[in-house]
């Protein structure tokens, strides 16, 4: 059967968030807010700090589903909300300290779940899947 990308891509990413939260778990981790939390956790890992609309374009939800995330990031711990040097109106999303230090218990997680894809796929067809997904798509 034939799937289009954006299904492919969506099964995919379901798998690694679902395999994610299994691994988070087993090291005693609980994400209340798992697909936007981890998606804003990740971008502010990647790309550092963001303002609530520039995460709602990126991500592409509603500024209301951001604050929602953001809120619940915050109470937890992993960020926090400090006022824009240039516009005192916008709220700038910044990773704590315990956020940073959960950054690192991430990457293990990660390591973990990108083993078991390889396992999965071949260790050739792993590498292959990642040098692809990071090319440069220029669209």
């Amino acid at each position: 059967m034939y799937y289009d990308i954006k299904y492919l891509l969506l099964e995919k990413f379901n798998i690694v968030e679902k395999l994610s939260l299994s691994e988070a778990e087993a090291d005693g981790i609980k994400y209340r807010n798992m697909v936007t939390g981890t998606r804003i956790y990740t971008l502010l890992k990647y790309d550092g700090d963001y303002s609530i609309s520039e995460l709602s374009k990126e991500l592409g939800v509603s500024r209301q589903t951001i604050h929602k995330s953001v809120h619940i990031l915050k109470e937890d711990g992993f960020v926090k909300l400090v006022n824009s040097e240039k516009n005192r109106k916008v709220k700038i999303v910044k990773l704590t300290p315990f956020g940073i230090e959960m950054l690192e218990k991430r990457e293990k997680i990660i390591n973990r779940v990108e083993e078991k894809i390889e396992k999965e796929l071949g260790k050739e067809d792993f590498l292959l899947l990642k040098k692809t997904l990071s090319k440069d798509w220029k669209i």
